[in-house]
């Protein structure tokens, strides 16, 4: 019974919403990443991934400016 009542709940739960923000507005000390990826000698692409555009702006256009503005702050 336990167990049957375990697998009902799990099928129930569903998954919690990530919050997306742009780069540099996260936990993550980006700035200091970068660099270190820079003295690590990485010289590779670097790409932000948008994985929610309606958050951040009416159109496709406009997340898109504003990423790049957030890629700027970062110092990409």
């Amino acid at each position: 019974m336990f167990t049957s009542t375990m697998r009902h709940r799990a099928r129930q739960r569903k998954p919690r919403a990530i919050p997306r923000v742009l780069p540099g507005e996260g936990v993550i000390d980006l700035p200091g990443f970068l660099r270190g990826l820079r003295a690590a000698g990485y010289q590779g692409y670097i790409a932000a991934e948008v994985l929610a555009p309606q958050d951040l702006a009416p159109t496709p256009d406009e997340a898109a400016a504003r990423v790049r503005t957030a890629l700027q702050t970062v110092g990409l």
